[in-house]
């Protein structure tokens, strides 16, 4: 079944969202994209264990002021291209190297 299918026939997961169980809403999320092979289960914890990190490193600072907030949200923003990027399947070496993204990160 495709991600977006499980995702869609999921009424625990709508319901949880909508509770504002966020904990069950992503163990649901994580479910479906392993039953959609997008991940296998190592994969799944080791995501898990990244995105639980980022929270504990970025909730905090993000309580302190507006300023760290924004910054937060700019690291985040910058974090998420990177992985998307270095994720997407078939890229040459090319095209990596041509994207202003990429560069980007290259310089940081």
């Amino acid at each position: 079944m495709r991600f977006a299918d499980l995702l869609i026939a999921d009424d625990r997961l709508i319901e949880s969202l909508e509770k504002g169980d966020i904990s069950d809403g992503i163990l649901r999320l994580e479910s479906a994209a392993v039953k959609a092979n997008i991940l296998d289960e190592e994969m799944r914890e080791q995501y898990h264990e990244l995105c639980i990190l980022l929270y504990n490193t970025l909730a905090p600072r993000a309580n302190q002021s507006i300023e760290a907030t924004s910054r937060n949200g700019r690291k985040f923003k910058f974090l998420a291209k990177t992985i998307k990027i270095l994720a997407t399947p078939a890229r040459s070496a090319l095209s990596l190297l041509t994207n202003d993204d990429v560069l980007d990160l290259i310089e940081r």
